[in-house]
């Protein structure tokens, strides 16, 4: 209610070109921008909110940085279970010659650990990226272990935190590049992501042009963030981010992840007790998100997900959800899953419907 009311308000109200005029529009929703930048400063616990920088998607924000900082010779650690949006700039990386790649190995799970990284390194490594949450099985990585070690070596770290961000409490000590949404957890509408890029991070950005500022300069202005801001920014849903974060901010989000894990216990515990459902990755609660893939024996995943919608109005994604590796990793590289996913906006009246739901296809012959 409260990202929507924001939102409308803009687009009725100013939501002007922030930075490119002197009327009070511009002004006004170049000051919400600004707002949003400092209440994500506040919220991830950094002192300079101009390190927080916007971008249409976790995509873009995860190309920024990963494109930005690498440079020939380089040498890059990922994990086997990670998003496209991580794993296809890389590859295209290696591809062109310009970087070398590790891709390292993960459980059952999609969960790696510190000393599988710390193994991998090299004298040429530059960067690691990984997931904090897997998007297909919801475990959490360890990123602060990881983090940990990854800063004594003197090498990046790069976090892609689209399942987290909003549910989970991150903290940003060792991390040196975070990509997430607006749109999942922190509640905004989509059109915007996040790239925080720490003080003393040196990358090219992906794209240069009009920042509305030093427009005598031919070259892109150097301070952050117009430096990876160019062009026009999606003003409302920005706003609507800001609204997002505050809400979350005011409920806690240790109050949202146990919320969630409520729901998550018992979707996972449900989900294993009826015949013929097999449920992936494990039920740890303290290093889990509202994220779980499953499947019923002898039925197509993508067929299950498409009956769920049209006979039980339950919205599931089927597939391999972009992250084919993990997929790999979790024994379903040839078949995909049925992925749940929920927060706290969801009732247990509706996990109830949907175990239902799912108990009713299990039950029917193949």
């Amino acid at each position: 209610k409260e990202v929507t009311q924001v939102v409308v308000d803009c687009l009725k109200n100013y939501c002007a070109n922030a930075g490119r005029g002197g009327h009070k529009m511009s002004i006004k929703t170049a000051e919400e921008i600004t707002l949003c930048r400092e209440q994500l400063a506040t919220f991830f616990g950094v002192k300079n909110p101009l390190r927080f920088c916007f971008t249409k998607n976790t995509t873009e924000s995860l190309n920024i940085g990963i494109k930005g900082v690498l440079k020939s010779g380089d040498h890059v650690i990922t994990t086997h279970a990670e998003h496209n949006s991580v794993i296809r700039p890389l590859k295209e990386l290696e591809r062109d010659g310009i970087i070398s790649l590790t891709i390292v190995d993960v459980d059952n799970a999609g969960v790696v650990t510190a000393d599988n990284i710390s193994k991998a390194m090299q004298l040429n490594t530059k960067l690691v990226v990984l997931n904090h949450a897997n998007n297909v099985t919801g475990c959490v990585n360890p990123i602060f272990d990881i983090g940990k070690m990854v800063r004594q070596k003197g090498v990046l770290m790069m976090v892609d935190a689209a399942q987290t961000a909003g549910c989970l409490a991150i903290s940003l000590e060792h991390i040196d590049l975070l990509a997430f949404p607006g749109h999942k957890s922190l509640l905004a509408p989509q059109g915007v992501g996040v790239l925080y890029v720490r003080p003393g991070v040196v990358l090219k950005p992906l794209m240069s042009g009009g920042t509305g500022t030093e427009s005598k300069n031919l070259y892109q202005p150097i301070e952050y963030p117009e430096f990876l801001e160019s062009g026009t920014l999606n003003a409302p849903a920005i706003v609507g981010l800001r609204a997002g974060v505050n809400y979350i901010a005011q409920m806690g989000t240790e109050k949202v992840h146990a919320q969630e894990m409520q729901l998550f216990k018992r979707a996972f515990d449900g989900l294993k007790s009826i015949p013929n459902v097999i449920v992936y990755g494990h039920d740890n609660v303290q290093n889990h998100v509202g994220v779980i893939s499953f499947n019923i024996r002898y039925k197509d995943c993508v067929e299950v997900a498409s009956q769920l919608s049209t006979s039980y109005n339950i919205a599931l994604r089927a597939g391999y959800h972009c992250n084919y590796l993990a997929h790999q990793a979790i024994g379903t590289g040839d078949i995909g899953t049925v992925r749940v996913s929920f927060n706290t906006m969801n009732q247990m009246h509706q996990l109830d419907h949907f175990l239902m739901a799912v108990n009713q296809l299990a039950l029917r012959p193949h």
